[in-house]
């Protein structure tokens, strides 16, 4: 599994060098104000000062600073070094206060119990996890007895309209193993002269709730989506107010779903 999370992580390093001067991410509107967090997020994370919020992937922290711009006490964590440097001197260039770790998601088991308001993760992170039911254990630790898991995620279904878009070309129902495979450009930049070698699973929606079940969080919310912060895929086609859909949203695929969940009697 080591050898799986070096090869993941020189994946998102050179990922990184991309993105952080891509148009996809913006840097300079963010430097001038912009909030990054799309709608949805920002409406389920609701109001933030003075909470303590552990953003996890959080890449190069632009969402991480935008919570901690709304008065969040943000730790932010991510396993490319590449990415947590440059989020440091954001950070630093910006005189936001936020913390960035340099952290494997797969290890949280590490930081102390109960120390977080708000565990927040958020577009294209849980394929990136190989054991989805220890992750909801070590997150169920790591939150205040009022504390709040909140995910929102492309939707599993989008593996089976896009074969390969979330996590190889296996059967929707087929998970618990890693796909590897060669990956050319990147989401950010698709002409980017960039190849790695990456491991993902595919985890059904099934196998997602029932690992936030298994842990003993209680599920507060959840909902489907049939809008996208982004043009992931060919069918979003057009923008509307809630983000990117099909032009016939009568007959729309599911593209995210959002999910709320928190120790027993409280979120």
């Amino acid at each position: 599994m080591d050898k799986v999370i070096e090869m993941n992580t020189l994946a998102w390093d050179m990922r990184a060098f991309v993105h952080i001067n891509s148009k996809f991410y913006d840097i300079d509107r963010f430097m001038q104000g912009h909030c990054t967090l799309p709608e949805i997020d920002k409406t389920l994370l609701g109001d933030v000062k003075g909470k303590r919020i552990l953003h996890l992937q959080c890449h190069f922290g632009l969402d991480t600073l935008s919570l901690a711009r709304r008065g969040g006490i943000c730790t932010g964590l991510d396993i490319s070094s590449i990415a947590i440097n440059k989020a440091n001197e954001l950070a630093e260039k910006m005189r936001i206060e936020a913390d960035f770790l340099i952290h494997d998601v797969h290890k949280l088991s590490q930081f102390d119990n109960g120390t977080y308001d708000i565990i927040y993760t958020s577009y294209g992170v849980l394929c990136w996890i190989s054991d989805l039911y220890q992750w909801a254990i070590d997150i169920k630790k790591l939150l205040s007895p009022q504390g709040k898991l909140i995910v929102i995620e492309y939707h599993p279904f989008l593996n089976i309209l896009f074969p390969g878009s979330l996590a190889g070309e296996k059967g929707y129902f087929d998970r618990d193993i890693g796909i590897t495979k060669v990956t050319s450009g990147t989401y950010a930049d698709r002409k980017s002269d960039i190849s790695y070698l990456e491991t993902r699973w595919l985890h059904s929606l099934g196998n997602i709730l029932q690992s936030i079940i298994s842990s003993g969080l209680i599920l507060k919310h959840f909902e489907e989506h049939r809008f996208s912060p982004y043009p992931i895929v060919p069918t979003l086609t057009e923008q509307y107010p809630s983000g990117w859909g099909e032009n016939c949203l009568e007959k729309s695929s599911p593209y995210l779903f959002s999910l709320v969940a928190g120790r027993q009697g409280h979120v």
